[in-house]
């Protein structure tokens, strides 16, 4: 499922194929939710982002400030959380010795440090499961509750959440068969970690559609019904480099000039998801290009996603003539 904005105008919002291979499965359509995994993370950064604009979260803080149970040095800073240079590890198999949420957050909390704070890049969910802790310290809310009402509701994202009931599963797309769970995953978290850490995480656990997520865009851009969701500057901190000389480019949400998102496009910034989501910010021709897919469906060997990604952006770029460079 594709859709694409430039500036407040919906360009085209596609949905094709079904929610699985099996014969006579139901079609999916633009209400289809798909599990948007690391796709939570720029909803998460959103959300960091308006406690720093009232005051409640400052960028140059240490971690440890606000969960007082780490013991991280002062370095590792909000900023650096949210740009993946706080030295933190990446450990997403930690759930396979670990298979209680007491015990897989204390081994999380005591991985040691794999570099020192800003020294380098490295992609990890945990600091964005940090930061999601660091929204409910500083709000006093659940994590769903604040994203609620901060970031989904004023971007008018209705069908995008936590958790969601057992209800809604005919319209979710289910990603993969679990043989740790034994299921078909539908409605269920996909991510290990975030399924045993009780689902609603900063770093994965939204479900969405195409078109919620390009609504996040939107506002990222300071365009749609959310426009002033951040301050001028909060929105400048999404679209520049962060990370300097430091191997990868990388803002305070997106990483800069990803080539799986092709040639077509000029300077975009974009992140993706482990089961075949992403968003692509194009801010200087205000485009927003959103996909969903549940490329784990039947299973995470399937790598196709690539291609389709850079082919599907590609054509986009094309078809915009030019003006998304």
């Amino acid at each position: 499922m594709g859709v694409v904005f430039r500036g407040e105008e919906c360009l085209g919002e596609h949905a094709v194929g079904r929610l699985t291979g099996d014969a006579g499965a139901q079609p999916v359509d633009l209400d289809t939710r798909y599990d948007l995994a690391s796709v939570t993370k720029p909803f998460v950064a959103a959300a960091v982002l308006t406690l720093v604009d009232a005051g409640l979260v400052d960028l140059e803080t240490p971690v440890g400030e606000y969960l007082p149970r780490l013991r991280h040095p002062k370095d590792s800073t909000i900023r650096r959380l949210l740009s993946h240079t706080a030295g933190l590890a990446s450990r997403p198999d930690l759930h396979e010795d670990f298979p209680s949420p007491r015990e897989l957050q204390a081994a999380l909390d005591a991985l040691p440090l794999a570099y020192p704070a800003g020294s380098r890049v490295l992609y990890t969910s945990l600091g964005y499961q940090y930061l999601g802790e660091v929204i409910m310290a500083a709000t006093g809310q659940g994590l769903d509750a604040y994203l609620g009402s901060a970031v989904l509701g004023p971007i008018g994202a209705a069908t995008t959440g936590y958790l969601p009931p057992a209800s809604l599963r005919p319209s979710i797309a289910p990603t993969e068969y679990s043989p740790v769970r034994r299921r078909l995953l539908v409605g269920e978290v996909h991510d290990e970690n975030a399924h045993i850490l009780g689902g609603v995480c900063g770093h994965a656990g939204l479900f969405g559609t195409a078109r919620d997520v390009a609504r996040l865009g939107q506002a990222l851009l300071g365009y749609g019904r959310a426009a002033d969701l951040l301050s001028p500057e909060s929105r400048a901190g999404l679209f520049r480099l962060e990370t300097l000389g430091l191997g990868e480019p990388r803002s305070l949400a997106f990483i800069h000039r990803d080539p799986q998102f092709g040639e077509g496009w000029g300077r975009p910034w974009t992140h993706t998801g482990f089961t075949g989501t992403s968003l692509c910010l194009v801010p200087e021709a205000g485009v927003v290009v959103a996909l969903v897919t549940n490329r784990v469906h039947p299973t995470r060997t399937n790598r196709l996603i690539v291609q389709v990604r850079q082919a599907f952006h590609e054509t986009v770029a094309r078809c915009l003539g030019g003006s998304a460079r």
